[in-house]
């Protein structure tokens, strides 16, 4: 008996459910599901309130495999925000008939910079936090990074100026570690547009990578593009080598650009005197994928009311998986410090070898693990250590580097069955600060399920023990008073925040408000997360509907009478206001629907995508049916199709058997396929026709110039004749690309990635033009034929009357 309209997609539902706004009982309708024009009380008369959501996102996406899918937030309308326009990967969806920016989730880049451009991150992975935007948004952790796994140069990124830039642009790298990196782009700009004649050449040098290098640009620039023309660098062989490379920050002298995600703005609140909930939430990532990081490293959301709220703000804030060992320590007080751990794992922080526990371990980052090292402090000597290492399907540390003031000793380890070595120390290390770094490693490798690199296998420590050690408990409840969370509109909002069950594997920390109901007044709003350790992954502001959801009617009851294949009658009482009955099934126009034997209309689309009817009030009990209409038509249409599959196969055979019967009489050639048989002259009309099949195939397989060449083909058909030369021009392209192939091999010996066809799209349209030779060739085999079967047959003359010669 109760509607809730959703501004947003399925995403948003999700998140709303999440949110304790969908309880049981109600239906959802998706607002850019409502007729276009058409008054709130028109589309739903028992509305309860509207959920504004951050979903329905105008961005692209794959279907070439279930990771990686989605891109960038972009910014509404039918372009997808980068430069050169169609991109034969993105297949997006619209979500809605007739998607428009004002029911879709956009992004706006807000700054005195605008950047655009050509690709990022890789060729077979959409990697929204590696967009153009984060090139000037003032975060050096942050990067535009394009060509991992692929080819980088000739990427550009361009950047639109409000005021004009200076005469320098201060440039810094984003260089993945021991990886390849730019060494020379191409720069033009313009005060007016891009000027050809500003274009010239610049090396980028080590001042690009270990801090900012100047780059001269022409005065009060409004643009300025961007062009990588070369790379270098990374070991072959390896990750590195096939990095992506990229601009962690370009400073032109102007404040940062930031970018503000918006909702749907097509509703902005509900009718009047309805409750709205916005329900925000941040695009992230799994901290364990250590090829992603989050697309949205914070929330910020621009948002417009038409009328005052007075709003409650409830929130998910989790620690950041990825926060350095020196923050969570100071965070939680704990006296032991890592220089590294495994990306995105708390459970693996350098406290973790002094928690008692064996079964947690201190374990570094994939590779390089010689530059991890542990700070703990040493209250006495340190006469002994015993040091436990997992046994088995990780690297293993051989030897230690232990430094105590300037005292440093490296001491092997010799681990027993259960992975544990024993350490004397003579003399003993001093009390104090006690460096414990990693000398040396057996290292062990495994290929990795995405690209195939070979990666080094992380080490781990399992417990360390000495005289003195301190011990810490990572489960002790750790509480915060009124943490600064996020701010709205610049005030500041606030929560107790308090470890549970479940912070160590991501689970979101118990929050409570700190302040009372926020009030918010018609207009533009903003509201930005905090980037500290506590992250903000989602707020919801409820003005009023979880109230409204507990005083709505109760829900009729149901009761099922009959249910086959095709329907069911279905017994409902309690429906004395009006109410919705939902039929369990996807949402289709082919369900039809009778109350007590008076039709109820065209179904509608709700609760994400299952059919449903609206039934005016009554207080008796009523029934309602329904059925499929569509099976008829379909069984017709699989009759038909069976009987269509009949004639295939009995007109092959037909085709089959006269071909046989001309191979009997025209001697064995005939079988032949035509590459083999000795060339005969085509008719003017199986030419004509092979040639207009070489170009409009060539056209649908390749485009304009393959319409070209297959007009050069058709010509040198028409005027040879020759029945064989679509299967030779056939038989030869397929060659020149195999030969390709093979001399591309073994001169570039490319890794076996996703990347691996891009090498070889150059001759692409040559295997193109080998199908459209083949479709030639059947063509003209056919017409040919037909006008072999079709022509007159002729008596031969009767020998017999002839006088023969003396």
């Amino acid at each position: 008996t109760a509607t809730i309209a959703l501004a947003g997609s399925g995403d948003g539902l999700v998140d709303a459910a999440a949110a304790g706004l969908v309880p049981d009982g109600v239906v959802v309708r998706y607002v850019a599901d409502a007729p276009a024009g058409s008054a709130w009380s028109e589309w739903s008369d028992d509305l309860v309130g509207v959920v504004v959501t951050d979903s329905n996102r105008d961005r692209a996406r794959h279907w070439r495999g279930s990771q990686d899918t989605v891109g960038f937030t972009e910014s509404g309308g039918p372009s997808n925000d980068l430069l050169g326009g169609v991109v034969a990967a993105d297949a997006r969806v619209p979500v809605f008939d007739g998607d428009v920016p004002a029911t879709q989730t956009i992004a706006e880049q807000v700054g005195p910079v605008r950047a655009t451009a050509s690709a990022y991150g890789e060729p077979f992975a959409y990697l929204p936090e590696h967009r153009a935007v984060m090139a000037v948004d003032g975060d050096p952790s942050t990067a535009w990074i394009v060509g991992e796994h692929g080819d980088p140069v000739g990427e550009r990124l361009r950047l639109e100026v409000d005021g004009g830039t200076g005469d320098l642009a201060m440039v810094r790298q984003g260089v993945a570690d021991r990886g390849r990196r730019i060494v020379e782009i191409e720069v033009v700009d313009g005060v007016g547009g891009l000027d050809p004649s500003t274009r010239r050449r610049v090396t980028l040098d080590d001042r690009s990578v270990d801090g900012a290098q100047p780059v001269e640009l022409t005065a009060g620039s409004s643009q300025v593009e961007i062009t990588i023309t070369a790379v270098g660098g990374g070991v072959p062989g390896t990750t590195g080598a096939v990095a992506g490379v990229g601009f962690a920050e370009i400073d032109l002298g102007v404040a940062p650009t930031v970018e503000y995600v918006r909702p749907p703005a097509g509703i902005a609140d509900g009718p009047p005197d309805t409750p709205t909930a916005y329900v925000f939430t941040r695009e992230r990532a799994d901290p364990l994928d250590r090829w992603r990081s989050d697309p949205e490293p914070v929330l910020r959301r621009s948002f417009e009311t038409d009328a005052p709220l007075l709003v409650d703000a409830t929130v998910d804030v989790r620690i950041d998986a990825r926060a350095s060992d020196e923050r969570l320590a100071e965070l939680f007080g704990w006296p032991v410090v890592a220089t590294e751990r495994l990306t995105g794992s708390l459970r693996s922080v350098g406290a973790a070898a002094f928690d008692g526990d064996r079964t947690t371990s201190w374990m570094t980052d994939w590779g390089r693990p010689d530059r991890a090292r542990l700070t703990v402090p040493a209250t006495e000597p340190v006469v002994e250590m015993s040091v436990s290492q997992p046994v088995a399907g990780i690297s293993t540390i051989t030897e230690l580097a232990v430094r105590s003031g300037a005292d440093q000793r490296r001491v092997a380890l010799v681990p027993d069955a259960l992975g544990v070595s024993t350490i004397r120390f003579d003399p003993p290390l001093a009390p104090g600060p006690l460096e414990i770094a990693v000398g040396d490693a057996e290292i062990a490798t495994t290929i990795d399920r995405r690209h195939g690199d070979v990666v080094e296998l992380p080490v781990a420590i399992g417990e360390i023990d000495f005289a003195g050690a301190p011990e810490v408990d990572l489960d002790a409840p750790t509480r915060w008073e009124c943490v600064e969370i996020a701010d709205l509109d610049g005030v500041p909002m606030r929560a107790t925040l308090e470890t549970g069950d479940g912070w160590l594997i991501g689970e979101p920390l118990r929050a409570e408000p700190c302040d009372d109901a926020v009030p918010v007044a018609p207009g533009e709003h903003t509201l930005t997360g905090s980037d500290a350790t506590f992250r903000l992954d989602r707020v919801v502001l409820d003005g009023g509907l979880r109230d409204a959801l507990g005083t709505r009617a109760p829900a009729p009851s149901v009761e099922e009478v009959e249910r086959g294949r095709f329907g069911g009658r279905f017994s409902i009482d309690g429906c004395d206001a009006g109410c919705w009955f939902v039929f369990g099934e996807g949402y289709s126009t082919g369900w039809s629907a009778e109350l007590d034997g008076a039709g109820l209309g065209p179904p509608q689309r709700v609760d994400g995508g299952f059919t449903a009817w609206w039934l005016p009030p009554g207080a008796s009990p009523r029934t309602v049916s329904v059925s499929w209409t569509l099976q008829t038509p379909l069984t017709v249409a699989l009759v038909v199709s069976f009987g269509a599959a009949l004639a295939s196969v009995a007109l092959a055979i037909r085709l089959r058997r006269r071909r046989h019967a001309a191979a009997v009489d025209d001697g064995p050639t005939r079988a032949l396929p035509p590459v083999l048989r000795s060339p005969g002259r085509l008719g003017a009309p199986a030419a004509v026709a092979g040639g207009v099949a070489w170009i409009a195939a060539g056209f649908l397989l390749i485009g304009l110039s393959g319409a070209i060449w297959g007009l050069a083909a058709a010509l040198g058909l028409c005027w040879s004749r020759r029945s064989d030369l679509a299967a030779l021009v056939t038989v030869c392209t397929v060659a020149v690309v195999g030969a390709a192939v093979v001399v591309g091999e073994r001169r570039w010996a490319p890794l076996p990635n996703g990347a691996w066809p891009l090498r070889f799209e150059r001759v692409h349209d040559i295997g193109m033009f080998a199908a459209a030779s083949l479709v030639a060739l059947v063509v003209s085999e056919i017409v040919s034929e037909r006008g072999a079967h079709d022509a007159p047959v002729h008596d031969a003359p009767d020998t017999a009357s002839v006088p023969s010669e003396p």
